[in-house]
């Protein structure tokens, strides 16, 4: 047992999530054909019947409409909702997404919202012309000032919303419905949720999550620190979803950050892991991300570490959801890829008549037999035989077969 211990976790190493390779699906599929069984005198017969009868079912549940089957059943961590077929022109509109629990509607802090609407306006990608416009405004009005970003990120909010509506006014066609929305800011009175399943993953606050077995509030985000990718880590606090006029909405991700510089050697990169400090925070005046943005992880003590705020980081890879590229991005890629190898000659190979091949391949053939110094009946005569043993007479045979048995 000690010798199997020590190969485990090069084994867990290399291959990956335990469920992905266990025994574990086909015993409780042999468990399922078990509870056909009606018969114990004949228990084959009855698996088959049983293994019959659905096979019937789920065929014709495939023209059943409105009934829920097995084929259509919602999956736990469904995220599709009625808006899912709605189109959007801005891209923080377009999330698709689930709400756990029921909503509690409260008024959000000036401080906070005034952080939420700078996030939203510095993450959506409409909204970049206008940032670059007001960044010039700031240059000829402020030349003396150095902190372009702290003015701006306080008086943009006012400009946004003026310029839209002199544009609206001007030209009603060339200010969307969104955009519009966007510049009249959200509604101060903004819903606050247990939990939220986007991209089928559910997402729990650390509140709730706190008083469960289960973990389902660490979330990371993939970032940029001190010009470098970086993976930012830390817990979901709060769920707040924004409401705009006209019914449009933005979930919001409100979490706590753990200080990542590794200068405070406040998180290790191990070579298969990787360790944080928890209690180390970092990173307030940025909270927010969207809902479609987080990616889950889960943190587990550490053994080395026992009763302290250290813990291991756990990426998994979830059951039944998969990363497929868009469609866009995979023609850009078969189109990157040379499916010409550029060492070997091209050639054009013209058209073969099908019809006279036959003729020509057994002209070939026979052209060959022609050639060939024997026939198939010469292999088996005498006549291929060396003729220096004709020549030979008995004694010399026998002297000859006396020769090899003394050797």
């Amino acid at each position: 047992m000690v010798h199997l211990c020590v190969h485990l976790p090069q084994e867990a190493i290399l291959g990956g999530p335990m469920q992905s390779r266990w025994m574990y699906p086909i015993e409780r599929y042999l468990g399922h054909l078990k509870r056909y069984v009606r018969n114990k005198a004949k228990p084959e017969g009855s698996i088959a019947e049983g293994y019959v009868v659905e096979e019937a079912m789920t065929f014709c549940s495939h023209y059943l409409r409105g009934v829920e089957s097995k084929l259509d059943k919602r999956d736990l961590n469904d995220d599709k909702t009625s808006n899912g077929a709605r189109s959007f022109a801005l891209d923080i509109f377009r999330l698709s997404g689930r709400g756990i629990g029921k909503k509690d509607v409260r008024i959000l802090p000036d401080n906070i919202m005034k952080k939420a609407i700078w996030f939203i306006f510095n993450n959506c990608q409409q909204i970049q012309p206008y940032l670059e416009e007001h960044l010039q405004v700031l240059h000829t009005e402020h030349p003396e000032s150095s902190e372009f970003s702290k003015l701006q990120q306080s008086k943009f909010q006012e400009w946004f919303s003026k310029r839209i509506r002199e544009m609206y006014t001007l030209n009603p066609s060339q200010i969307n419905e969104e955009l519009y929305a966007l510049s009249s800011f959200p509604d101060n009175r903004v819903s606050f949720l247990k939990g939220y399943i986007v991209n089928g993953v559910k997402f729990i606050v650390k509140s709730r999550d706190d008083c469960r077995q289960t973990q389902n509030c660490g979330v990371t985000v993939p970032g940029i620190f001190n010009d470098v990718e970086v993976d930012y880590y830390g817990h979901l606090d709060e769920v707040i979803e924004l409401s705009f006029i006209r019914g449009y909405h933005v979930i919001l991700f409100k979490c706590t950050w753990f200080d990542i510089n590794r200068r405070n050697k406040n998180v290790i990169h191990e070579p298969h892991f990787i360790s944080i400090d928890t209690s180390k925070n970092a990173y307030k005046e940025d909270p927010f991300i969207f809902a479609n943005q987080a990616i889950q992880v889960f943190y587990i003590n550490d053994s080395l570490k026992p009763n302290s705020h250290w813990k291991i980081i756990e990426r998994i890879v979830h059951r039944h959801l998969w990363d497929i590229p868009d469609s866009k991005n995979a023609e850009d890629t078969l189109e990157d890829v040379n499916l010409v190898r550029e060492d070997i000659v091209e050639e054009i190979i013209e058209n073969v008549d099908i019809q006279g091949s036959d003729n020509a391949i057994d002209g070939f053939i026979d052209d060959e037999i022609d050639d060939s110094d024997h026939s198939m009946e010469d292999f088996g005569s005498e006549s291929n035989f060396d003729d220096s043993d004709n020549d030979k007479s008995n004694d010399e045979i026998e002297d000859d077969e006396s020769d090899d048995d003394d050797l």
